[in-house]
């Protein structure tokens, strides 16, 4: 029994040339289903017996194939699961049909013949409301048929600059997915120039299954060019809207670019403010070619705490604590309070304290600038000296691309060091203007295969007092 449902991804074989067989009707999955519900609804079966054997063979297929179209059956699933039930087998069966012809398809099989024999009648043969009660053999078997090639692999009108997958071309593998990758590619193109309505107007797929070839032809309607017109947001409770503007910059009146709508997003997300944004481009345009765009969030909680503790037979026991407030003022201002005691019952030192604080402002002058202020004090007591500490501070950092990150500061250093056993007292302070880049072009930050990544620090500080310079 031939199944010929569209291809995935809404492009579909208006013509199908030199069949050898005529394909019987096509199996409608969202309907197939329904009616399956409706009969579950009317009908209560009761409980069969259990399944006994499934066969699922793949005449024809290579491993490759076998392996995707069994990871496609919703039978095997059940099987796996010990699912019993007539309904559900029954149900999974019809879904079957169309899922492993999709599969086919994006393997460039278009002549694939799907059975699906539930206790030897065919399963697109039974009527939802004659389900079966009970269903203890299935047999399934998938023929993919031969391979199809392009015969005609075209996509038109293009935007300057637009590459193609190579696999798109006349004499590769015809697979439904190359098709869909491609318009996605000519309509990411067209995007990119500033048409943001681009889309395919038309489609001719021909399927020749005398020859097992695919002619694939689409056309592009590029749309006019726009530019971006107002951001809305929507969800909020605690931010004020003025900053979140102001955080995601978002780019009104420039021309189309889905990489700018993008950055807007990251830097809203980046402030740490938000559990969730999401950005969507309005269906229409507004009069003179402008997009609007409304962006929902979802904001985070305040607060945030966390503490921790270590212990070890020679420092003794050391605790830690920070809390954390995410929108302090409603402008996503992030104050971070931290603290440490440590070497609590340590054999050869004192107890060493810290405290700190540091309060973050994004977009301060830019998006793209944070504005930071810390404070850091702390007490240490080792064997041989006792130091009590203040740094103040504050500097700005600004994200200058996805690999460029620069930051600069102005602190202020004071170091009090008493030595032990001779009493002597030296006094240390300094103003420093540090200035800190990283340059980061890995592949990927988490797990690099490729790339590097490069940071340095030039400090530079004037002493006072006796401390130098």
């Amino acid at each position: 029994m031939r199944r010929s449902p569209q291809i995935p991804g809404a492009i579909r074989c208006q013509d199908i040339k030199g069949t050898k067989q005529n394909p019987v009707r096509t199996f409608g999955l969202k309907r197939g289903l329904l009616a399956v519900a409706i009969a579950a609804a009317i009908v209560q079966a009761p409980a069969g017996h259990a399944l006994d054997t499934l066969e699922f063979t793949t005449p024809g297929a290579d491993g490759a194939l076998e392996t995707s179209l069994r990871a496609a059956s919703l039978l095997l699933v059940a099987k796996a699961d010990s699912t019993t039930s007539a309904q559900d087998l029954f149900a999974a069966a019809r879904a079957d049909y169309a899922r492993l012809v999709g599969v086919l398809y994006a393997k460039a099989h278009y002549s694939g013949v799907v059975h699906i024999l539930l206790d030897g009648r065919e399963a697109a043969d039974i009527a939802p409301l004659d389900a079966p009660a009970t269903i203890t053999n299935i047999r399934v078997s998938v023929a993919p048929g031969p391979a199809f090639t392009f015969s005609t692999a075209a996509i038109a009108p293009l935007a300057p600059g637009t590459r193609l997958p190579a696999e798109f071309a006349s004499g590769a593998p015809a697979g439904s997915g190359v098709i869909r990758d491609a318009v996605g590619v000519a309509i990411a193109a067209w995007r990119t120039e500033g048409h943001a309505k681009a889309g395919a107007a038309g489609q001719q797929i021909t399927a020749d299954h005398a020859r097992s070839t695919l002619a694939a032809t689409v056309a592009i309607a590029p749309g006019p060019k726009v530019r971006f017109g107002e951001l809305t947001v929507s969800g909020q409770n605690r931010m004020r809207p003025d900053r979140i503007h102001e955080i995601a910059g978002f780019p009104t009146g420039e021309i189309f670019d889905p990489a700018l709508m993008q950055r807007s997003a990251d830097r809203m997300r980046r402030s740490g403010v938000f559990r969730s944004v999401t950005l969507t481009e309005a269906d229409t345009l507004t009069p003179g070619d402008t997009l609007d765009v409304a962006a929902a969030v979802v904001e985070d909680k305040r607060r945030r705490y966390g503490f921790g503790a270590e212990i070890a037979s020679l420092e003794g026991l050391s605790v830690t604590g920070y809390w954390l407030h995410r929108n302090l003022f409603g402008g996503a201002e992030r104050l971070t309070i931290d603290g440490e005691v440590a070497n609590l019952g340590a054999q050869d030192s004192g107890v060493d304290y810290r405290f700190g604080a540091t309060l973050e402002r994004p977009a301060t002058f830019t998006p793209d600038t944070t504005l930071t202020f810390g404070l850091d004090l702390a007490h240490l007591d080792d064997a041989d000296q006792v130091a009590d500490t203040a740094n103040l501070g504050g500097g700005l950092s600004h994200i200058f691309s996805d690999r460029l990150i620069v930051s600069a500061s102005l602190d202020f250093h004071y170091n009090r060091v008493t030595e032990i056993g001779t009493n002597d007292v030296y006094t240390y302070r300094n103003v420093a203007l540090p200035i800190e880049a990283a340059w980061d072009v890995r592949d990927n930050k988490l797990d690099a295969t490729r790339g590097y990544y490069l940071a340095g620090e030039a400090r530079p500080f004037v002493g006072f007092g006796s401390t130098d310079s």
